[in-house]
């Protein structure tokens, strides 16, 4: 039971990237709506997709939950997929269907790269990651470009980190502090974590119902 609800809150969470109840409102005239294509909402949901794989992988391994439930996560995640996810550039902001509305004064440039367009957050804020392919990009850049302005690495976009002078441990968060995704990687770690426990939590509750010398 612990692992059916551990999925389910997975699911949800994968879910509320692309559709919320009382999502966020576009401001701004629509200037141009680009589409995700079906690789490209993978790209926009590979974190979860990682995710819930992992603890597919270790369900199928213990066996603690039946094929069926298996069965049901992977149709679930897949229908997730083929939700469609709109990005809508407006004369205000950027706009993720009804999930997220970021304007475009909270942006110092943007930078198209293999498989995305990044756009730099101003100091307090975090980058919005367009995932869009190398030959759907022109769209997006045609609307972006009237905005802000192409940047490669703008020394404006990078957090003032001091030398490390500490030993090991200054070393450590000084390389902390310029992971651009530390927050991505502490939830994905956590998420691991979470499955782990209940995984462990499971298999020792089926233990302790053996009777000894079975």
């Amino acid at each position: 039971m612990a692992t059916a609800l551990l999925f389910i809150a997975m699911l949800i969470i994968t879910l509320m990237r692309v559709v919320l109840p009382r999502g966020a409102r576009i401001h701004g005239h629509p200037l141009r709506t680009v589409a995700l294509s079906f690789r490209e909402r993978v790209l926009f949901q590979r974190v979860n997709l990682y995710a819930i794989g992992f603890v597919l992988l270790l369900t199928a391994a213990t066996g603690l939950v039946s094929t069926g439930w298996e069965l049901l996560v992977v149709v679930t995640a897949s229908g997730i997929l083929l939700l469609p996810v709109r990005l809508v550039l407006t004369t205000e902001g950027v706009a993720t269907n009804n999930v997220v509305f970021r304007p475009w004064e909270e942006f110092l440039g943007f930078t198209a790269e293999r498989r995305r367009i990044r756009l730099h957050a101003r100091a307090g804020t975090r980058d919005l990651v367009l995932p869009l392919l190398p030959a759907r990009q022109g769209e997006a850049l045609a609307v972006i470009q009237h905005f802000l302005r192409p940047s490669g690495h703008p020394a404006s976009c990078v957090i003032p980190v001091e030398q490390p002078t500490g030993g090991p441990g200054a070393r450590f968060r000084a390389l902390w502090n310029r992971l651009p995704r530390k927050r991505l990687l502490v939830g994905s770690a956590l998420v691991l974590l979470l499955s782990g426990a209940v995984l462990f939590a499971s298999g020792g509750t089926a233990l302790a119902r053996c009777p000894e010398g079975k």
